[in-house]
């Protein structure tokens, strides 16, 4: 058996996100990547508000948010290729509150962000181990065995290594997925290419715009500020190109030749352009596996789903699914959970990822179809609502308890996994919270947001109530699990002292944002259990329902 129990294989957002996970849980990881070197290029650049969400549960944000930029209005000119025709605003600006810290996406080079990524996992002594290639594995019924190939001065040596699980989080040509017995069905769109890449601007065009000319229907080339500059080369761009009457092949084949084209969309031959940094002609492919695990081996990312860049939902979800995962692989390989709870991760994400892959799709075919200068259909750019990722829910998850909100059948409340709708059950996302008041060992360091209090290596416990009811036996349910747990007492803002004093933390909710963002009521002592991975795992009122979510998720002890 290796010194890791678990194999990750692909070092990009999802691998980077699940590696971090585990090794914040105490779980050694060993992360490869057949790339000698890190990738370089914008590529997945839009960081949704939920993902920003985990790297402030991560630790990441900020480090990730020193660099990173709001989305820019998109620029439309005309045929001269300066008069402005159309202006839109991708995603409109929306001031935070007290439960949405984060609503605003950002703009961040993927290879920024997993450079942010790599740097937490070092403090972990964790590294990824570049030129270090999957080639084969097989599974067995304790574990599985991994043929790995680490190349390093052209020379190529063999490794046979033993892991209790696998993760294949490397991408669309994934090993880990072409070695399992898992379907891939789907599409390509082969008429729908885009030529995508960064290159450098000297003069010509303002570096914190973005510039857009020509419309998808013939041909279209967009050019995206990335917030870099340099002295010697100017301004960074990050360019999409595409169009059905528009030569993909020629154009990605080097930089004389996107000048070219670049010079017969906009008709402008004032622009001066430096290095390119990198180009692809990419075809879209809109594909997902049946199955997002078979036994001791998971996939995740783009292993798992291929989807088309509209909507900018496929990094989003790439590190969605890892941190779904991550806190189930760490309880399980810690012995508090039976493996069968990593049965939910593919009942979980699957449903998730069906949707995700029609919403893209379907904003793929507004921007060929829908799409003018001088129309008025400007959805096929549009990144709010939904593509925000704050609605995607797990109510239907099996391991998901909701004694609070049931239909009349008795059974949970279940809304469309990408759109909770309002009001909050088990299985939403966690609401934040802020202006409450630590009544218990406070000092000028206590978390001043829920957010805070939360963790990727515990659950929460809220038991929302008057104080004037007696908790011990919510306490002592979670007792024999309280490495996992950190309780929290919530009072109204009219309770300013309890006798309680079993709870990690005792807030007085000041301002009422815990009761207004949870729905909760302090006269039926409410109780909220959420997850590591900042979903609400359960709602209910007392100790059965605090049992039962225990019996779903956790290994009791005597």
């Amino acid at each position: 058996m290796s010194n890791s129990p678990i194999l990750i294989v692909g070092a990009g957002c999802s691998g980077l996100v699940l590696a971090l996970t585990l090794v914040q849980n105490g779980i050694s990881v060993r992360i490869i990547d057949k790339e000698t070197t890190p990738r370089i290029g914008e590529r997945g650049s839009s960081i949704t508000p939920r993902t920003l969400e985990v790297h402030d549960f991560l630790g990441t944000l900020p480090d990730l948010t020193v660099n990173a930029i709001p989305r820019p209005l998109m620029l439309f000119y005309g045929e001269d290729g300066t008069t402005l025709v159309k202006s839109i605003d991708t995603s409109p600006h929306i001031d935070p509150t007290s439960d949405k810290p984060h609503p605003n996406p950002v703009l961040l080079g993927q290879d920024k962000q997993e450079a942010v990524l790599r740097s937490h996992l070092t403090k972990y002594n964790c590294l990824v181990e570049y030129g270090t290639e999957l080639r084969s594995f097989q599974r067995a019924d304790d574990g599985v065995i991994a043929h790995l190939v680490k190349q390093s001065n052209g020379q190529e040596t063999e490794e046979v290594a033993k892991f209790q699980y696998l993760a294949g989080t490397d991408g669309a040509h994934s090993v880990v997925r072409k070695n399992l017995d898992v379907s891939f069905l789907g599409e390509t769109r082969e008429k729908q290419n885009l030529v995508v890449g960064d290159i450098w601007v000297k003069e010509g065009l303002d570096g914190k715009c973005w510039h857009s000319w020509g419309e998808p229907g013939t041909k279209m080339i967009s050019l995206r500020a990335t917030g870099q500059t340099s002295a010697e080369k100017g301004y960074k761009f990050s360019f999409l190109s595409l169009g059905l009457a528009l030569d993909h092949a020629k154009m990605a084949s080097g930089r004389d030749s996107f000048l070219e084209s670049f010079i017969d969309i906009t008709k402008r031959t004032d622009v001066q352009f430096g290095d390119l940094v990198w180009i692809s002609n990419y075809r879209p492919n809109i594909r997902m596996v049946d199955a997002f695990a078979k036994d001791r081996v998971f996939l995740a990312g783009d292993a798992a789903h291929c989807h088309t860049p509209a909507g900018g939902q496929g990094m989003n979800s790439s590190i969605q699914d890892a941190f779904n995962l991550g806190w189930k692989l760490a309880l399980v390989l810690k012995g508090l959970s039976l493996p069968s709870l990593l049965e939910s991760y593919n009942q979980e994400r699957l449903p998730v990822i069906a949707v995700m892959l029609n919403l893209t799709t379907g904003i793929l075919d507004k921007a060929f179809t829908s799409f003018t200068l001088s129309g008025k259909d400007d959805s096929a750019f549009l990144r709010s609502g939904d593509l925000h990722q704050l609605g995607v829910n797990y109510r239907h998850s099996p391991i998901i308890l909701d004694s609070q909100n049931t239909q009349s059948d008795g059974k949970p409340a279940v809304a469309e996994v990408y759109h909770a709708g309002s009001g909050v059950r088990a299985g939403d996302r966690a609401p934040d919270a802020s202006g409450f008041t630590h009544l218990k060992d406070a000092d000028t360091n206590a978390a001043q947001r829920l957010f805070k209090i939360l963790g990727t290596d515990h659950h929460t416990l809220l038991v929302y109530s008057d104080g004037t009811i007696d908790h011990s036996d919510i306490l002592a349910a979670v007792r024999s699990h309280k490495d996992v747990f950190k309780t929290v007492l919530v009072l109204p803002s009219s309770i300013t002292q309890t006798s309680e004093t079993g709870f990690d933390f005792v807030l007085q909710d000041g301002e009422s944002h815990l009761h207004k963002n949870y729905g909760v009521d302090a006269n039926h002592s409410t109780v909220v259990i959420i997850r590591p991975d900042a979903y609400i795992g359960a709602i209910g009122h007392g100790v059965g329902d605090v049992q039962s979510y225990l019996d779903k998720v956790l290994v009791q002890t005597v």
